[in-house]
């Protein structure tokens, strides 16, 4: 298959189960990176009147959402990495850092781990 990211083509054949594995905990990390959106403990703080609780959440929340944006980000570049390496392309971390949006390597990674999807769950016997 070929994935083409801001005019460069890149033909991903080979999709590797550690490439679906690190893919799976990403998608874990959205959904908990959605759970830091949850202002409820914040919110119940301010309605007792503690604004000192209030902060101390707020703090807390942002610093549980830094920490998952790092495992995101890191996880991404990972993916990136073993999916070039895998199909024989070298990763340039310059280029994907400075010449592509977030939405294009999570399109370019979402692309390559559903390739195989579109191809028969039929297991052939001989």
């Amino acid at each position: 298959m070929i994935l083409t990211v801001r005019g460069k083509d890149f033909a991903i054949d080979f999709v590797s189960n550690y490439v679906h594995e690190r893919y799976s905990e990403l998608t874990a990390l959205a959904i908990d990176i959605q759970e830091t959106k949850d202002l409820s403990t914040v919110e119940a703080a301010l309605k007792d009147g503690d604004a000192k609780k209030a902060r101390e959440a707020a703090r807390e929340l942002d610093k549980r959402r830094g920490e998952i944006i790092q495992r995101i980000v890191s996880i991404r570049e990972d993916i990136l990495k073993e999916l070039l390496d895998g199909n024989g392309i070298e990763f340039d971390a310059e280029w994907w850092s400075r010449k592509t949006a977030v939405d294009d390597v999570n399109d370019f990674i979402y692309e390559s781990v559903m390739k195989d999807t579109h191809k028969s769950s039929v297991v052939k016997k001989n």
